[in-house]
C-alpha cells in the first residue's frame, strides 16, 4: 500500500497495472460475487473503524519534533485511507461486473422473474 513521501504521491492507487481478465464457472459467479461483497463489508468496516485514528494522530509531546512526526503520520494514515477507499471501489466494480454477468446467465432472482412473466416477450 502505497503512502506519501514527501507530501507527494502520483496517479491512482493500481493505475500502472495492466486490466485483469477474469475466467468463471457460471455455476460459481454468484459465489464468488458474494466472496467480493464480503470482502467490500470488511474493507468497509475497517475504513469505518480506523479512519480517524490514522488520519488524526495525536503528538506524543509538545515539542517540535513530535508534532511534526504527528502531522507526517496523519498523512500517512490518510494516504493509507484513500488506498482502502481506492480498493473498497474496485471491489464494488467488481462484484457489480459479476452481478451483471449473473442476471445475463439467469441465475439470480431479477432474470428468473423475467423467464417466468407470462405474456408476449
Amino acid at each position: 500500500m502505497p503512502f506519501l513521501q514527501d507530501g507527494a504521491a502520483t496517479g491512482e492507487i493500481g493505475s500502472a497495472l495492466p486490466p485483469a481478465r477474469l475466467i468463471v464457472d457460471p455455476d460459481k459467479l454468484l459465489i464468488l460475487k458474494r466472496g467480493f461483497e464480503d470482502e467490500c463489508d470488511r474493507v468497509n468496516k475497517w475504513i469505518y473503524d480506523n479512519g480517524g485514528y490514522l488520519r488524526v494522530v495525536s503528538p506524543p509531546g509538545a515539542d517540535p519534533c513530535s508534532e511534526g512526526t504527528a502531522a507526517a503520520l496523519g498523512r500517512n494514515g490518510t494516504a493509507a485511507i484513500e488506498a482502502a477507499n481506492g480498493y473498497l471501489l474496485q471491489l464494488r466494480m467488481v462484484a457489480e461486473a459479476l452481478g451483471e454477468i449473473a442476471r445475463d446467465y439467469g441465475l439470480t432472482e431479477d432474470g428468473n422473474t423475467t423467464k417466468f412473466t407470462p405474456g408476449p416477450r
